[in-house]
């Protein structure tokens, strides 16, 4: 099992996400889905090929109308190496002033 980790690991609609990937076999060509919560799936995209030592990363950035919520990516690789994590999409902190 490859280990998948999302950075950041929450973000407003419209963040750019880095997916990194280890554990998975040299050379090996990695696919990644998104699953929104809504049940809609992104991908799985163009694959991406890994470093000797089993690694990759792919950027994903979320847009406009993207539900917020929970995330999973799922990475699958043609060498039989799978691995999945999640991360949340949600509204920016709105800054308030200061009430006088």
């Amino acid at each position: 099992m490859a280990n998948i980790v999302v950075r950041p690991a929450s973000g407003p609609v419209g963040a750019a996400f880095t997916l990194i990937g280890t554990g998975f076999k040299s050379g090996e060509s990695v696919t990644f889905e998104i699953d929104f919560p809504d049940g809609k799936k992104f991908g799985p995209g163009q694959p991406h090929k890994t470093s000797p030592d089993g690694a990759l990363q792919a950027p994903y950035k979320s847009t406009p109308g993207n539900p917020q919520g929970t995330y999973t990516v799922k990475a699958v690789g043609d060498m039989g190496t799978e691995g999945q994590n999640t991360f949340v999409l949600g509204t920016a902190t709105a800054t308030t002033a200061a009430t006088r």
